[in-house]
């Protein structure tokens, strides 16, 4: 078996690092609360929170990576993994194998709020996965058990516990033309459109609060690298 293990906050502890930055800014916890949401308390009361966010996880998966702990358990667990044969993969933003849930300080704070979202527009539709949005999130393999049957969903690999990875065919590049866009007045508006069978990703676009100019060149490329 493969176990893929996510490095950040499964492997590896940053409270201590979140709560050093928190009090380095003047950020005081509220009786328990989590160092993290703190500065996310904090930071919604400020001019551009969403990137002073993304800035502060930058900096302690970053820079302060090295007062991380190893969470208590993990240890033990690698023994245990490696005497039954299994082959443990760390998953990470600094592996060529990125998680859509795993830490990037290039991701956009919107997509962590649509995986951890508690009715996430990731679910939903007629297969229960919303694989529009998981294209439009350039996700090219998923992890299921076997018997997953989509269209669009090729069976790539299967473990030997029967477990499957299956290719995504119809993955989106991390950047990529449309042909229309809508445009919203609130958040909420432009979130809804992310649920299953409001919106064709690959063609169009919604945008907040914005009147985009939407003359465009047929014959305009662009390269990837």
């Amino acid at each position: 078996m493969i176990i893929g293990i996510d490095f950040d906050n499964t492997i590896a502890c940053h409270e201590k690092s979140f709560r050093n930055l928190a009090l380095s800014k003047g950020f005081v916890p509220e009786g328990n609360e989590n160092p993290k949401e703190t500065l996310k308390r904090c930071f919604l009361g400020q001019n551009a929170p969403n990137v002073l966010w993304t800035e502060a996880q930058a900096e302690v998966y970053g820079k302060r990576l090295s007062s991380a702990k190893v969470f208590d358990g993990f240890p033990s667990f690698l023994s245990k993994a490696v005497s039954l044969d299994h082959k443990v993969v760390v998953i990470s933003h600094r592996t060529i194998y990125p998680s859509l849930g795993g830490y990037s300080g290039a991701k956009l704070s919107l997509a962590q709020e649509v995986f951890m979202a508690p009715k996430s527009p990731l679910f939903g539709g007629e297969y229960g996965i919303n694989l529009g949005l998981l294209s439009a999130l350039n996700t090219k393999y998923i992890t299921y058990n076997a018997g997953l049957v989509i269209p669009g969903l090729t069976s790539v690999f299967t473990g030997s516990n029967g477990g499957m990875v299956y290719e995504n065919e119809n993955v989106l590049p991390k950047a990529f033309f449309v042909d229309s866009v809508i445009t919203v007045e609130t958040a909420q508006e432009a979130y809804d459109y992310l649920y299953a069978d409001r919106l064709d990703f690959h063609s169009t676009a919604v945008v907040e609060n914005y009147e985009p100019n939407t003359n465009y060149d047929s014959t305009a490329s662009f390269t990837l690298t």
